[in-house]
């Protein structure tokens, strides 16, 4: 929904540093199945997986990463000096657990 949106900014702010697609690495993380019973939100979530590595493919620039799919939340923290991304996966059944409470 927000993937094009998100990457023809990025394409504008590449062309404006003066560098490449192919200059740039990505991590592809999430497209869990997080809705008990729900087959839409299954779909959904693979989708987006799909979506993302689709457009990084089309743009010229490398996944050098990722985890995608399952029954699980993913932390990811990004450092901004480093450039590294960071994971943790957490549990969750679907058919048996409550959705956490965010904020």
């Amino acid at each position: 929904r927000y993937a094009e949106d998100t990457m023809d900014f990025f394409s504008r702010e590449i062309a404006r540093a003066g560098s490449f697609p192919r200059d740039y690495v990505a991590k592809v993380f999430g497209g869990g199945h997080l809705v008990a019973g729900d087959s839409l939100d299954a779909a959904i979530g693979r989708r987006n997986a799909h979506v993302a590595s689709s457009i990084l493919n089309t743009m010229g620039i490398r996944a050098v990463g990722q985890d995608t799919g399952g029954n699980l939340y993913r932390k990811v923290i990004f450092d901004l000096w480093s450039g590294q991304a960071y994971m943790k996966r957490t549990s969750y059944d679907p058919l048996t657990a409550a959705l956490p409470v965010l904020g």
